[in-house]
């Protein structure tokens, strides 16, 4: 495996009534393996048109991952971001509460953050997603 270049993307705590949260709760333990998996759901992205590869994992309040990549499609807007994919996957086996959230692309020279889209359909409040782990 490389180096990882990580980079921590927090959303804003009063929005998602998250004030309790402190860095001490986040172990090093589990974020490494989630960046890993996120990179290795990238090499199952469908993207013919962008050849741009995501992959994400979602980490459950129990511990649960679940992996996503995005899927492209030739009508742009009907594409599907790693990012939902992998909540849309969560959500669907009953999931929802969510401690975080890693993200993986090819961008070699920046991280690349969720789209407008994606930041908007990731849980907020008791369900929350508070910290966003970006890879390269």
């Amino acid at each position: 495996m490389t180096d990882l270049r990580i980079n921590e993307l927090r959303v804003d705590e009063a929005d998602t009534e998250a004030s309790n949260h402190s860095s001490e709760e986040e172990n090093e333990d589990w974020i490494k393996p989630l960046i890993y998996q996120s990179q290795g759901a990238k090499e199952f992205a469908y993207c013919p048109y962008s050849k741009f590869r995501v992959g994400a994992a979602l980490l459950a309040h129990d511990g649960t991952v679940f992996t996503g990549c995005n899927v492209e499609n030739a009508s742009y807007n009907l594409g599907l971001c790693a990012e939902r994919t992998t909540i849309a996957k969560a959500v669907s086996e009953g999931y929802r509460r969510f401690k975080t959230i890693a993200i993986a692309s090819d961008q070699e020279d920046q991280f690349v953050s969720p789209c407008g889209g994606c930041r908007q359909f990731m849980p907020r409040g008791k369900s929350i997603i508070y910290t966003t782990w970006i890879c390269q």
